[in-house]
This record gives C-alpha cells, structure tokens and sequence, in this order.
C-alpha cells in the first residue's frame, strides 16, 4: 500500500505518505475520510432510508457529501453559514492530520538510537545587564546580544523530533543567533508565497477591500488571485485560505530535497516545524495587514512612520555602541579607567535624517544640511545622492559625559583607513537641534545635565524618578582620583581634550563623518 490513496489530495501528506507507519497511514485515511462524511443532523443510508415495508433502500448517497476542502482549498459555495463551518472543519483536519504526522516522527524516533547530544550554552545577557563586566564582553553582547544557545532539558536531545523552542513564535530574545537567522530566511519565503498568491508585488499597493472584489487574475494561468480580507482579522475565511496555503507550499520547499534552501542543511532535526512555519506565516500576514492600513489610511500612515523612524534610530545608536566599544582598550591604556559602562545604547544622541518640522520639504532639508558643511554649490543631482545625518543633542546630557563619548569616538575614527571613512554618512551637528527628552536608562550622576534637570524635573516627573540615584563608577565624575578635577556635570581632566570651539566646528566628534573628497 505504498501507493497514496485518492482520498487523501494535499500535495504534502501525499508526499509524506510513503514514510508513514501502518497505523499513521490507516489513522490518516480514517481522519481525511471522516472529514468528508455528512455532518450531524444529515439523514443517512443507515437508518432513515430503511423502509418499514421492508423495501430495498436506495443505492448511493441520498445527498451529496458536503465541500469540505482539503489543505489549501477554497470553499466555492454561496452559503455563508456553511462556508463558516466548512473552514472550521478544514482547521480542525488539518490539526488532526498533523497530530498522525507528529506521532509518525515521535514513535520513529523513539526506535532510533539516540544521537549525542551538543553541548549547548544556557541564559540570555541583555544589552543592558547589570552595570559592570569587561569591555570585550559588552562588546559581545551589543554585536550579537543573542549568540547564547538554549538550554535544552536534560532529558531531552538536541536532535529530538520535539523541537526545543518554536522558533516561529518565540520571543526573538530567546532565539540564538542561527535560529533567528533561519526565522528570517523562512520569512523570506513566506512573504514571497503569500505575495505571489495575492498577485501584489513588493512596489504594489495591497487592494482595497471592496464587497464584492474585483476579479484579478493571473496572466500566465488565468487563475484568480486570492483577495485577503485586511479589515478583518485572521480568522477570516479569506486570511486563512491565504496562510494555509503558503505554510502547505513553503513547507514542502523546506522538506523537498530538491527544493530545499542551503540553510535547511546545518539545522537540527525537529527544529523546524509546520506549526512553526505556520506561525511565521500568521506574523507575515499582520505585517502586511499594518502595510495595507498604512496605505488606505492616513492616520495609521502617521503611526508606521514613527514606528520606522524610532526603528532607525534606536539601530543607529546601537551602531554606534559598537564603535565606541571598539575604542575602549585604548582609552583605558591612556587613561587608567574603563568607561565600559559609559556605553549604553539609550544613552547615545540621535540623528534624524529628515526635517523635525513637518512644515519642510525633505529637499529643503537637505540643502540646509549641505550648506551647514560647507557644500553650497552643489548640483540637485549630486545633492540627490547625498545622505546627511542630522545630530540632534541630548540636553540632559552633562559636558564631562559627552567629552568621554567624544574621546571614544576620535579613537575609533582615527583607527580606520580612508577607505573606512569614506564609507561613513555625512553627520551635521551645527544645526542646534536638540531635545528635552529624557532617555528611558537612567545615566551615573556625573553624566547628568544639572541645570537642565532642575528646570524640566516638574515636566518630566515621571521619567526622573530614578535620576541622582547611581553613584559615579570609579575614575569618573566624584570618584575621579585627580584632585583638580571639579567633578559633576562639568568636564573631567580624564579627558584628552576639553569641548573647545575647535572642537565643534560642525562635526561631531562622536558623530564624526567621513570628509568629502
């Protein structure tokens, strides 16, 4: 019985079957069969169709069987009720149908011989742990703050057919730095399918939902494009045509020798799932679902804008740890102190890379940048080209904490090569634009702009609560052993050089950019 029976049309139990089991194969066909009998309440040849009079009933069914479409199918019917309970049931068979498959893969792995297990390196450092740690280590975690692997049971194997962690819908935190890397690769695949099934391109606008929908159909098949239903969720009927569909097609991609990519060769057996895919599916949808309201509706436009905008600059500063870090054994050879946990990402400047109000043009905005560094002839198409950096200063930031970021920052520029440099945005940071708000970490004491905090400490009451509450770390602010230093919120002699106005004559020194050649 090696042949795939008829009953059984999804493309990947089909595929699947020749590795089932005998009873996987016989629960199976029981369940794909039971789905398609008459539901409850529908009148059979068993009992109502047997005559008193002891006449034969009639052959075959008294009713058609009920369109319950297999995984991937659509529903063609009109009957809004039934197309409801049909795609409950297409749900609940296709759970069904990937229990028997899971306990196909349990029971052959349980008569495996088990494989050894690999070593594996438990807990999670955040990028802010507990202040305190070396520099190579901060170093680590900013780079790759996700680099630990999880730590298995220790009755369970690495290899096990159960997976350790769904890396569909874990938090991304708690995935290591190889299995984040293969969400997003299946991501990848996803979005395509999903894209290709809905005919809307990545330069497309998703279409506007209309009852009815327009027909859109595929050139090169005739066959209709499938519409999702955004102003729904993703119960919808529509939605989960579209999702099932995907999951059923990249899953074979992942599984097919043929077709499966590169990245699916170094992962470990069970790690990847079809509830894992599925779940990486439903997160593409909702990212499309904020796209397609993006699109239609202004207000949810504003949103996503700011959602990127914040998205941009929390990587620019986290960029810009790393950088800083890179610097820090120099610093401590000059200086005798580690600034180690001077470095937090919230605590470094922004940068806008568009105008603060919105009453000016993008172009206006970049015309004024060019002329803040000295570019005032420059032709629109080369200015076009150019991508400026707009420093936007913290004012809650003490002049003796930002002398020490600017040091870092002079260190690492200067170990670069032109080439290096060239490959660096231009930064303006003569403009004046600053900000009041204060960062979500609390900074040392001596980092602290004291006259900006008495005069905003009513306004921002509850972000300060915690401020003046860490002590200075040894060699900075109070604790630096100099005697003449004046402590703080005001500039330390631990410092190379002091913020004169050579120092600031348009370029940041943290912000430094490559010079124009």
């Amino acid at each position: 019985m090696d042949t795939c029976p008829a009953d059984i049309q999804d493309p990947f139990m089909r595929q699947a079957w020749i590795s089932l089991s005998p009873e996987a194969r016989m629960e199976l066909l029981r369940v794909v069969r039971g789905a398609r009998q008459a539901p409850a309440g529908t009148a059979t040849a068993s009992n109502n169709w047997l005559e008193p009079s002891g006449m034969q009933a009639p052959h075959g069914e008294p009713y058609p069987p009920p369109q319950v479409p297999q995984l991937g199918g659509a529903y063609t019917g009109n009957n809004p009720a039934q197309k409801r309970t049909h795609m409950a049931q297409l749900q609940a068979t296709n759970a069904r149908m990937e229990d028997v498959l899971a306990q196909n893969e349990a029971q052959k792995t349980a008569a495996a011989p088990p494989e050894p297990s690999v070593n594996t390196r438990g807990g999670r450092i955040g990028v802010y742990a507990a202040r305190g740690g070396g520099p190579a280590a901060k170093r680590r975690r900013i780079q790759a703050p996700h680099d630990q692997e999880n730590t298995a049971p220790e009755d369970v194997e690495a290899d096990d057919a159960v997976p350790v962690i769904n890396i569909g819908k874990a938090p991304l935190s708690s995935l290591t730095s190889d299995q984040q890397e293969l969400r997003h690769e299946i991501g990848k695949m996803v979005r395509h399918h999903i894209r290709r099934l809905t005919g809307v391109g990545i330069k497309d606008k998703w279409p506007k939902w209309t009852d009815p929908m327009p027909e859109r159909l595929e050139p090169e098949t005739g066959n209709r494009y499938l519409d999702p239903y955004f102003e729904s969720d993703m119960r919808h009927v529509n939605n989960i045509t579209i999702v099932e569909r995907t999951v059923g097609m990249v899953w074979i991609e992942l599984n097919d020798e043929n077709t499966a990519p590169d990245f699916m060769e170094k992962q470990p057996k069970g790690i990847v799932t079809r509830r894992a895919v599925r779940d990486i599916a439903r997160t593409a949808w909702r990212g499309f679902k904020e796209a397609y309201k993006a699109q239609h509706y202004e207000d949810h436009k504003d949103k996503q804008e700011r959602a990127h905008r914040k998205t941009r600059r929390y990587l620019r500063r986290k960029n810009k740890c790393t950088h800083l870090l890179a610097a820090i054994d120099t610093y401590m050879e000059r200086h005798g102190v580690n600034p180690t946990n001077l470095v937090a990402i919230d605590l470094m400047s922004d940068e806008g890379s568009g105008p603060e109000d919105e009453g000016e043009e993008p172009s206006e905005w970049q015309s004024r940048m060019a002329k803040a560094v000295g570019m005032s002839d420059v032709q629109e198409s080369v200015l076009q080209g150019l991508v400026f950096f707009e420093r936007i200063k913290p004012n809650w930031r003490s002049d003796e904490y930002t002398a020490i970021l600017h040091e870092l920052w002079d260190i690492h520029w200067d170990s670069l090569t032109v080439k290096q440099r060239k490959e660096y945005h231009v930064r303006v940071t003569s403009t004046g634009r600053s900000t009041n708000m204060p960062p979500p970490e609390v900074p040392y004491n001596f980092g602290i702009n004291k006259t900006w905090f008495e005069e905003h400490k009513a306004q921002y009451a509850d972000y300060l609560r915690d401020w003046y509450q860490f002590p200075d770390p040894p060699g900075f602010g109070s604790n630096h052993t100099n005697p003449d230093s004046e402590g703080s919120g005001s500039p330390s002699n631990s410092c190379a050089r002091s913020l004169s106005p050579s120092n600031s004559d348009g370029l940041d020194y943290e912000d430094t950019a490559a010079p124009l050649t």
